[in-house]
């Protein structure tokens, strides 16, 4: 696992998501609803020092699975702190 995906890994566990694959959808496996997604970006946004972009970010695309979100953290170069 490399940094991005450990530092994912401890946000997931703040929403008690303890069990995971890259491959799991947050919606379908995690079972993430709306609010989750919501609460998932924040924490992410919080931790990295980072704001996602509604306009030039694909939200749906990055938040659509565990493996997508640490993508969308791996090419842009944000690691844990």
């Amino acid at each position: 696992m490399n940094n991005a995906h450990e530092a994912l890994s401890d946000v997931l566990k703040e929403i008690n998501i303890t069990e995971f694959k890259l491959s799991d959808d947050l919606r379908d496996d995690l079972k993430l609803d709306s609010i989750g997604i919501v609460t998932l970006m924040v924490k992410i946004e919080d931790k990295f020092d980072i704001k996602f972009d509604p306009i030039n970010d694909d939200i749906p695309s990055i938040f659509k699975t565990v493996g997508s979100v640490a993508g969308f953290l791996e090419e842009n170069k944000i690691h844990g702190q």
